[in-house]
C-alpha cells in the first residue's frame, strides 16, 4: 500500500484504537473534546473561528514521517469541530534556522543550505497533503511575513523591559546548539576508548561546560500570572505529570529567565539583531512566534482579533 493510499483512511485509524480509547476514558479533557454527551472545552456556538496549532517542525532529518502524528491529531479535531458547524483554522509549518543541524544531517550537497531547507520543507508539505491533513496555513520561518513579525515582537519586548543581556553557562551540546540542565545529562563510557563523557539523555550528544553572552527574556516577571493561569485552567493541559512538574518547578523557584538569542555561527543566514553583529534570535524563540505570524499580527489587526488566542495546541509532552 502506498503512503498516499494509507492516509486515505480516517485519521483516527492511525491511532491504536484500544490505547486511544483508554486514553480518552481516563482523561476528562479528552472526553470533553470527543464525546457529544459531555460539555466540550470549546463551545460549539462560539462566533470566533477555532484556531488549532501544532509545533512547526525543525529540519534536522530527511526522515519526516515521525513529525506527522501531531498534525493528524490536530486535523482530526479540526474535522470534528467543522462537523459541529464551526469555522476552524489549522496552522502547521517548518522552522528553518537550525542551519548547522541541517548541514550535519544532510552532509555534502551541491545545494546551499537555504535550498536544502526549501526542499525538506516541501517534502513535509507533500507528506501532509498525502495524508490529507486539511491545514489552512503552512508557515516557513524563512518567509518575510514571519521575519517582520519576529522583529516587531522583539522591539516590543525591549520597549517593555522584558529583555536583557546576560552571561549563560552550563552543560552545552555543540551539535544540538542547546544548554541542558544537570538532570538532562548522564555519564557515558565510550565502548572503544574507555573515555568517560557527559552526554544528553535526549539525543546522546556529548556536552561540555560552556559560557557565552545571550539576551534573556524576563520569564520571572510573568511567573505569577503564569502560575495563576495554570491553577485556573489546569484542564486545558492534557498531560497531568508534565503540568504538575511545571507547577512544582515554579513553586520551588527553579524556573529561570530564558535565553532568546545566541551567538552567530558561520552557517547562519538569519539577520543580526539590531546593533549586534555577533548575535541572532534563538531559533526556538523565533519558531514560537509563528502562531502570531499566521494571524497577520501586527499588520492585520482585524484578522488577529478574529483568530487570537489559540484555542487548541497539539504538541508532544516534552515541549511543555
Amino acid at each position: 500500500m502506498t503512503v498516499s493510499n494509507l492516509f486515505k483512511f480516517s485519521s483516527f485509524r492511525l491511532f491504536d484504537q484500544s490505547n486511544f480509547s483508554r486514553c480518552i476514558s481516563s482523561n476528562r479533557s479528552l472526553r470533553n473534546i470527543i464525546y457529544n454527551d459531555s460539555t466540550p472545552i470549546i463551545s460549539t456556538t462560539k462566533k470566533k473561528p477555532m484556531f488549532i496549532t501544532t509545533p512547526i517542525f525543525t529540519l534536522h532529518s530527511d526522515t519526516i514521517i515521525s513529525s506527522l502524528y501531531t498534525a493528524i491529531a490536530a486535523d482530526s479535531l479540526k474535522r470534528y469541530y467543522e462537523l459541529k458547524g464551526l469555522e476552524v483554522k489549522l496552522s502547521v509549518g517548518t522552522s528553518e534556522y537550525g542551519a548547522l543541524k541541517v548541514k550535519n544531517v544532510l552532509g555534502r550537497t551541491d545545494l546551499n543550505l537555504q535550498e536544502q531547507c526549501k526542499n525538506i520543507s516541501n517534502k513535509y508539505k507533500k507528506l501532509l497533503d498525502a495524508a490529507m491533513v486539511s491545514y489552512t496555513d503552512f508557515i516557513r520561518t524563512t518567509e518575510k511575513r514571519h521575519e517582520n513579525t519576529v522583529g516587531y515582537v522583539w522591539n516590543r519586548l525591549i520597549e517593555n523591559d522584558l529583555i536583557y543581556k546576560d552571561k549563560v553557562e552550563g552543560w552545552y551540546s555543540k551539535n544540538d546548539r542547546l544548554f541542558y540542565d544537570e538532570t538532562d545529562i548522564k555519564e557515558f563510557t565510550h565502548p572503544h576508548s574507555g573515555k568517560k563523557l557527559k552526554v544528553t539523555n535526549y539525543t546522546g550528544q556529548p556536552v561540555e561546560w560552556h559560557v557565552e553572552e545571550r539576551y534573556k527574556f524576563r520569564l520571572s516577571k510573568i511567573l505569577p500570572k503564569l502560575m495563576g493561569w495554570l491553577e485556573d485552567y489546569e484542564e486545558f493541559i492534557i498531560a497531568p505529570n508534565s503540568l504538575h512538574g511545571l507547577r512544582n518547578k515554579i513553586r520551588q523557584g527553579l524556573i529561570e529567565d530564558v535565553p532568546i538569542s545566541r551567538p552567530r555561527c558561520p552557517t547562519d543566514w538569519k539577520s543580526n539583531l539590531p546593533g549586534e553583529a555577533d548575535q541572532i534570535i534563538d531559533p526556538l524563540f523565533d519558531a514560537y512566534i509563528n502562531y502570531l505570524t499566521v494571524t497577520g499580527y501586527p499588520w492585520s489587526e482585524r484578522n488577529y482579533n478574529k483568530l487570537w488566542p489559540v484555542d487548541i495546541q497539539i504538541c508532544p509532552k516534552y515541549i511543555l
